[in-house]
């Protein structure tokens, strides 16, 4: 288990990046296992594409929460 200590406001931030990131990481698992099949490739690389993105964009919007809380300081 994780032991990471975040805001209390931005713990769906955190959750939702690390969700990605497994998300992420699964994804590259389906596609060494599916190097031999050209079709099944096919069909992991467009989940491949939306799991980048919404990985793309948990880190964004984690960034922006850390951008505005330094400011508010």
């Amino acid at each position: 288990s994780l032991q990471v200590v975040v805001p209390q406001d931005a713990i769906d931030l955190h959750i939702r990046t690390v969700n990605a990131l497994g998300s992420y990481a699964t994804v590259l698992d389906q596609l060494i296992r599916s190097a031999d099949s050209p079709f099944t490739t096919l069909v992991v690389l467009r989940t491949y594409n939306e799991a980048e993105r919404e990985m793309l964009y948990a880190f964004d919007a984690l960034s922006s929460y850390y951008v505005r809380k330094s400011s508010e300081k």
